[in-house]
């Protein structure tokens, strides 16, 4: 699987490729950079009015046919679509406090529910699953639905999500295992450009103490 920004709307997936057993569901965010495998052209309006770029030309060179999914749109954020967490949570703190401790709990006025976005989103990739039994199929959509799948699929908690996965890299691969008992988690955040960087991991320390949950990051996608 992998992210995409900026947002919205229907997500583009492809056909099937390599074979692997059971499914793997390779997602990839679409993104307007020079390294998205899937860019401008084709485009689906969402039934809130934004738009997901499509090139076909980028498919082909891949040696896949896009289609697109209704069911793996981005979230609908309500009334802070278009805005960040930081001018939300400058106007209500309240209910900005009560988000970043718990995103589902606490949606933002008229948003869509995210249990029913994980839901729909988790429904799809089953889905496209259990039409391409054995295979690998390549999914672009978008940073928070996501997010919220990987957690419904790897039974985390959704409230997590924003903890369990503070951020999917533009572009970057995800690789989950869907089979009859659940989901698996095989790779995370891996770039697409053949000689990008990894993030680089500092060794653990022997003995070390436990470390505390990871501090929420700011003003990224919601």
């Amino acid at each position: 699987m992998s992210s995409s920004a900026p947002k919205r709307g229907a997500a583009a997936r492809t056909a099937p490729r390599a074979p692997t057993s059971p499914s793997t569901i390779r997602s990839e965010r679409p993104s307007t950079s020079a390294n998205s495998r899937v860019q401008a052209g084709e485009r689906v309006p969402p039934p809130h009015g934004a738009r997901v770029p499509v090139r076909p030309a980028a498919c082909r060179a891949l040696g896949l046919t896009p289609r697109l999914d209704h069911e793996l749109r981005e979230c609908d954020f309500g009334e802070v679509e278009g805005r960040t967490l930081a001018e939300f949570e400058a106007e209500h703190p309240r209910r900005g406090g009560e988000y970043r401790a718990d995103p589902v709990a606490h949606p933002f006025p008229g948003a869509e529910d995210p249990r029913a976005a994980a839901a729909r989103g988790a429904t799809a990739l089953r889905r496209i699953a259990d039409e391409h039994p054995g295979q690998r199929v390549l999914v672009v959509a978008h940073n928070t639905l996501l997010r919220l799948v990987l957690c419904e699929l790897l039974s985390i908690p959704l409230g997590a999500y924003r903890r369990a996965f503070p951020k999917l890299r533009n572009t970057a691969i995800s690789e989950v295992r869907i089979g009859e008992r659940g989901g698996a988690l095989l790779s995370l955040n891996v770039p697409c450009a053949p000689h990008a960087p990894a993030a680089p991991h500092a060794p653990a320390a022997p003995h070390a103490p436990a470390v505390p949950d990871a501090p929420l990051v700011p003003d990224v996608s919601p």
